[in-house]
């Protein structure tokens, strides 16, 4: 499991968080599967993001950031919605430790 850390634009974490519910999948479910992400999730409060991947590996996650479709993404209504400085890359953290309390169902949807 890998995890991005993020902030939305100032004002415009609800415009993020509708952009995530209408559009993301349609749009990323190609990269997502050429780059064997198994899960996304994102997890959102106020004006801080955290993006949720099952995956390889943390480069993996990062490779879908150069294919075409995110790209034009970042180039387009997502670029306008989340705090992207190119000196400071996201915050990124690798699972180290997993652990389910007995007797706990995975959530289904």
């Amino acid at each position: 499991h890998v995890a991005l850390m993020l902030d939305t634009k100032a004002g415009r974490d609800g415009a993020y968080v509708d952009y995530v519910r209408e559009h993301f999948v349609r749009q990323f479910e190609a990269v997502w599967r050429r780059h064997e992400l198994a899960r996304k999730e994102v997890l959102v409060s106020g004006e801080s993001v955290i993006a949720h991947y099952g995956c390889r590996d943390s480069a993996s996650v990062f490779a879908t950031f150069g294919e075409p479709e995110a790209i034009a993404a970042l180039k387009s209504e997502l670029g306008s919605l989340i705090e992207l400085d190119p000196t400071r890359p996201p915050e990124v953290f690798e699972e180290v430790f997993a652990w389910r309390a007995g007797g706990a169902k995975p959530a289904t949807r």
